[in-house]
């Protein structure tokens, strides 16, 4: 019809997620994409690669959640073979992850090893259900992906590893049913998730809950020393601090999830994660 406006393609709703060899300096192993109908969590379309680490092992830790070992990755596809399908498979969508500062930062590094744009520049958003669950439901004790599952009725009986795959499409079904891909929600998961409330201790200066005060500077300099893959003993050494104060601190910046938190503290012999 003569004059009419053009009817705006729907965006695409996609769940994301990576299982790597360990954290700090770590490679992809497994990525998974799936797009989702926003309205009933249902797949729609799925990718899903191993990927070989080229000589990066895995560590103990990581193996032990999801059991995937140098032996299997070798000889799978390298992410340089997989990255344009992938880029292609998730353009333009909004993406869903949890704990998405992790797995973006996991991508990002892989795609900066090809030289090619960080995640972000390929898609419409990126929103944390993570971030989203310890702002809405602070009530829960634990918000790891199997407790929401179990909050929301979401049938988890399948998955006894952690999977790429089998975690996006448990995530469809979770972000669906707590609201993650209504408009307004989408949005406000933009801003920097997970930041807990400063607070300012007796000698005026700005600082966090966890492991006392922090300053800017110091946090972004945290931050920039973890993504350039600093090990913890290394950020201890840097900052003066404990390796507890550490792991809390990442954690709380959402740079790790309880998972990881768990592993490091106890690979430092700080015990378990703290009762915020």
């Amino acid at each position: 019809m003569s004059g009419a406006l053009p009817i705006a393609p729907a965006v695409r709703h996609v769940a994301f997620d990576t299982e790597t060899t360990g954290f700090s300096g770590a490679r992809v192993v497994e990525l998974a994409a799936v797009e989702f109908d926003p309205a009933s969590g249902d797949a729609l379309a799925r990718f899903h690669t191993y990927l070989d680490p080229q000589g990066t092992p895995v560590e103990a830790g990581a193996l032990s959640v999801h059991g995937l070992s140098d032996a299997f990755l070798r000889g799978q596809p390298r992410f340089a073979d997989v990255a344009d399908a992938f880029v292609g498979f998730v353009a333009g969508a909004r993406l869903y992850a949890h704990n998405a500062p992790f797995d973006r930062r996991m991508l990002d590094a892989e795609l900066a090893r090809i030289e090619r744009p960080g995640l972000g520049e390929h898609v419409a958003g990126i929103v944390c259900t993570l971030a989203l669950a310890n702002r809405g439901l602070a009530h829960l004790p634990k918000k790891k992906l199997d407790d929401l599952c179990d909050h929301f009725a979401v049938d988890r009986s399948a998955r006894t590893l952690h999977g790429a795959l089998i975690d996006c499409e448990l995530l469809a079904r979770v972000a669906v049913r707590m609201g993650a891909t209504t408009a307004g929600v989408a949005k406000t998961a933009r801003r920097t998730p997970s930041a807990p409330r400063e607070q300012v201790d007796p000698d005026g200066r700005v600082g966090w809950r966890a492991g006392g005060p922090w300053l800017g500077d110091e946090r972004e300099a945290l931050v920039a020393a973890w993504r350039r893959g600093e090990t913890v003993p290394g950020l201890v050494a840097r900052h003066g601090r404990t390796a507890r104060a550490i792991v809390m601190q990442l954690q709380r910046l959402g740079e790790i999830d309880d998972s990881a938190a768990e592993s490091l503290l106890a690979a430092a012999g700080g015990g378990g994660l703290p009762r915020w």
